[in-house]
């Protein structure tokens, strides 16, 4: 039976919460998971890019996708001292194990969001066996969430898989709106480092069981990442 590791967190353009530089690699290092998924990265115009860096260091395969933004009135202030109004700003997803399958998915515009959300969809293969990952970063703007929700419900597999992210609300609204669908953890992951609030979540189906879980250390960043060791 395949035993994986798994993680979810929104590194917050790789600052920390007073605008500078957040270690995403060693960030990454210490979660230690065969599967992660990462909320807000940045590919910088002055062409750093921080979690394709972790991903080579670390020896994690690569995939990614572009959240696109009307604006950046919103970002941190580094984001657009550096990129001014625009910015590429995403998802990424770094695994241990071969990807087959990628697709992303756009979750519709929401009123006063100014990213036009999606989710990526990715095939893996696990000790010889199909794995599906659904990783994604909902709308701040709560009246936006329930739309969202049931646009990603036709994206999650009946076989082993996962679907892990930001969901930018808490467990039990999102658990109804997943039939079938179950939280690995519990815990306040938001706002860091003293957080109330479960934003923060890794969701299994009834074909994986969860080993344990757990909420990881403050690493500068407003969100806590969560850890899953999972088995199917």
């Amino acid at each position: 039976m395949p035993v994986l590791r798994v993680a979810s967190f929104n590194a917050h353009w790789c600052l920390d919460r007073r605008g500078g530089n957040l270690d995403l690699t060693a960030v990454c290092r210490a979660l230690d998971a065969d599967v992660l998924c990462l909320q807000e990265v940045w590919r910088r115009s002055d062409g750093r890019v921080d979690h394709e860096a972790a991903a080579k260091e670390l020896g994690y395969e690569l995939l990614e996708a572009r959240v696109p933004r009307e604006h950046n009135d919103t970002a941190p202030g580094p984001v657009r001292k550096i990129d001014g109004n625009q910015s590429w700003w995403g998802l990424a997803l770094l695994t241990r194990y071969p990807v087959g399958s990628v697709t992303e998915h756009a979750l519709g515009e929401v009123y006063k969001d100014e990213a036009h959300r999606v989710a990526f969809r990715a095939e893996l293969d696990v000790q010889g066996t199909p794995f599906t990952v659904v990783g994604t970063h909902l709308t701040w703007r709560a009246w936006g969430i329930p739309k969202q929700l049931w646009k990603l419900r036709p994206l999650l597999p009946s076989g082993p898989g996962l679907a892990a992210g930001d969901f930018n609300m808490w467990g039990p609204v999102v658990s109804a709106a997943l039939p079938g669908w179950r939280r690995a953890m519990r815990g306040p992951t938001w706002p860091a480092p003293r957080p109330w609030h479960q934003l923060d979540h890794i969701l299994v189906n009834d074909r994986v069981r969860v080993r344990d879980a757990s909420i990881g250390a403050y690493n500068g960043s407003d969100h806590l990442p969560v850890t899953a060791t999972l088995e199917f």
